[in-house]
């Protein structure tokens, strides 16, 4: 007989569990269980996603929406997190920081992104290689509203004509969005005098137009279909493709000019570069089922905004699309 740690063991019975032990030891991972590469049981605990903006806003609402839905092909629940600060980045700075396994996920704004990623004065050395874009589900269009009782003009072609030789202050949430990049762009391609006013949100901006502090709003679908149907605003126009579903009756810029000016701004949800294929490949098609549902779909549509489902790489396209965009304003914004 020997002893082990004061247990006594036959010699006969340790052959038998070192032979038990090899077995077991060469046995492949169970197929219902995670594996040594991590693949095949992902996602076997609640997943993390971060959403760098407030709780509540339109930001918000969307993500949680859309993580509803998420859940049910995914099999586990979603948390939301609300980390606003930073124009994003201090959520977006938590989810590179955080175990690049897939369990940790966040909501994606592509201007914030890509304006923060450029920004010199920001001295960041991110970039969208960064992250690994899972699905990108909502594209709210920009749009262009007056007050309603306006008199110096009733169209866009009226606006635009009248701000080639006046000035005219716009709304902007931010010292640089969407709205901004949109005035930049009807400046170049009509001379027009649009001048900025900045504000921290939708709220202020329609608060603005309405108490006659600005002379036009510039907004989103999002932000402008429900106070344009109340009678709050008129809405001029639509800087999208083709015509909003939520505003049928608005024409797009090019409708009237002749001239394809088009503003967006694109949500989705991603994770750190560098997660494991099978593991993204998870959450890609969990992701893109619940953006293309009916229920996530009809949600989004009561809340004013059109879904979209760009994936993968399709959707890493897309952002370095508008991230090469973008630089063309660069000596415009000061910038180098």
């Amino acid at each position: 007989m020997k002893k082990i740690r004061g247990v006594a063991v036959s010699v006969v019975g340790l052959c038998v569990l070192s032979m038990v032990l090899a077995c077991y030891l060469d046995k492949p991972a169970d197929a219902g269980t995670a594996s040594s590469s991590g693949k095949s049981g992902f996602p076997n605990k609640p997943i993390t996603m971060i959403v760098p903006f407030a709780a509540g806003g339109s930001t918000d609402v969307g993500a949680r929406l859309l993580a509803a839905e998420a859940e049910k092909y995914l099999g586990q629940p979603i948390v939301i997190v609300n980390k606003p600060g930073a124009g994003g980045w201090l959520g977006w700075r938590d989810l590179l920081q955080a175990e690049n396994d897939g369990y940790t996920i966040a909501h994606l704004n592509d201007l914030a992104i890509i304006l923060g990623i450029l920004d010199p004065q920001q001295k960041r050395k991110n970039t969208l290689d960064d992250f690994a874009p899972i699905v990108a589900h909502v594209i709210d269009y920009s749009t262009i509203s007056a007050h309603p009782k306006e008199n110096r003009f009733s169209s866009i072609k009226e606006l635009i004509e009248y701000a080639k030789t006046h000035e005219v202050t716009i709304t902007s949430t931010v010292p640089v969005s969407d709205e901004y990049l949109l005035m930049l762009d009807l400046n170049d391609a009509f001379k027009t005098k649009f001048i900025p006013v900045h504000n921290r949100g939708a709220a202020e901006s329609l608060t603005a137009v309405m108490g006659r502090h600005v002379d036009v709003m510039f907004g989103n679908v999002g932000d402008t279909a429900v106070p344009a149907s109340n009678g709050q605003v008129k809405a001029l126009a639509v800087a999208s493709e083709a015509r909003s579903k939520f505003m049928p009756d608005v024409p797009t810029v090019k409708e009237v000019t002749g001239v394809a000016i088009v503003g967006f701004s694109s949500r989705g949800i991603g994770t750190r570069a560098g997660v494991d294929k099978a593991v993204l490949s998870i959450l890609i098609d969990a992701f893109e089922k619940a953006a293309n549902s009916e229920a996530f779909k009809s949600n989004m549509a009561k809340q004013g905004f059109e879904t979209s489902c760009v994936k993968g790489a399709d959707y890493m396209k897309m952002l370095k699309k508008e991230e090469a965009d973008m630089k063309k304003y660069f000596s415009v914004l000061g910038w180098k």
